[in-house]
């Protein structure tokens, strides 16, 4: 499981196990898991021209455009521990989905002083 889920879930998996031994604590497994969390998710689509030509050499410039875009977004996202959900480029356009707040990047004054920051700092790059 450790190859296909983040490491704090794989962690948390293996301490439950070790904690839960038998059925009977199924319900105190399922108060230990269960819990509200604030999530921030955001949506970016960067203005740029996003199709593919036929030329080489336009088309590899798009490339390097959009592979710098993702990485940047995951350096500022990998700072302030965010989660990079999905890097989407079809016909309808390039969006970046990123969330905070998911199991494992969870913190005092999330949005305020993680989210928001990196959400204007990617929209600035």
């Amino acid at each position: 499981i450790s190859l296909y889920a983040h490491p704090v879930v794989v962690n948390d998996d293996n301490e439950n196990t070790s904690r839960f031994k038998n059925k009977s604590d199924d319900m105190e497994r399922q108060l230990a898991e269960a819990e509200l969390r604030n999530v921030y998710t955001c949506f970016i689509s960067p203005l740029i021209d996003y199709r593919i030509t036929g030329d080489e050499e336009e088309d590899e410039k798009l490339f390097n455009l959009l592979n710098d875009i993702m990485n940047l977004a995951r350096i500022h996202l990998d700072r302030a521990c965010g989660h990079l959900r999905q890097f989407i480029v079809d016909d309808k356009g390039v969006v970046l989905i990123f969330t905070f707040g998911l199991r494992g990047s969870t913190f005092p004054n999330m949005i305020a002083q993680h989210a928001i920051p990196v959400t204007l700092t990617i929209c600035e790059s």
